[in-house]
């Protein structure tokens, strides 16, 4: 077992969980930063345009949310049985599809960015 594995089972388990909890804060952090800056620039173009916007986040959120669930558990199902088989570059080639997947997805819903070539 190599000293990473080995840190993460035998660790002491607030030090380890915050340790992996940070990305995501931060990510989520950002997120939020992100989303009230956006709702402050949409405020600045009137109350159609942000009424527009309340009607229409819903439903992107639940989308968004659904995808990420959707495609989350089932890569980590299928790292998790790649790794259970002992095929650590199959596993490996599943994580580093989907983060390109990921980024190609978040490149492409860019402010200014077309889908329709997509």
């Amino acid at each position: 077992m190599d000293a990473a594995t080995r840190r993460l089972l035998e660790g002491p388990i607030a030090p380890t969980l915050l340790a992996l909890a940070a990305p995501n804060v931060v990510m989520l952090s950002v997120q939020v930063a992100i989303s009230v800056l956006e709702a402050y620039f949409v405020g600045w173009l009137g109350a159609d345009a942000l009424a527009g916007v309340s009607v229409t986040f819903p439903l992107v959120m639940l989308m968004q949310t659904m995808s990420a669930g959707g495609m989350g558990g089932g890569v980590a199902s299928a790292v998790a049985r790649a790794l259970g088989a002992g095929r650590r570059a199959d596993a490996d080639a599943l994580v580093a599809t989907r983060s390109s997947s990921r980024s190609r997805w978040r490149a492409s819903s860019a402010p200014g960015c077309s889908r329709a070539g997509a």
